[in-house]
């Protein structure tokens, strides 16, 4: 996994002018989400973990 300072997160989400917000129980759906988001130019998307378990 990737490290990051705080400083370069909050400049990078100032600079984006969002940040995509996201949630799906499947892995494949998941990663095709990011990917279109990264497509789209998005450098930064939070996951939430709101699955079971």
């Amino acid at each position: 996994m990737a490290n990051f300072y705080k400083s370069e997160v909050i400049t990078e989400m100032r600079e984006q002018g969002l940040v995509p917000v996201f949630y799906h129980g499947k892995k494949e759906v998941v990663l095709n989400v990011v990917e279109a988001c990264v497509k789209g130019g998005s450098r930064l998307v939070e996951f939430t973990n709101r699955g079971e378990g």
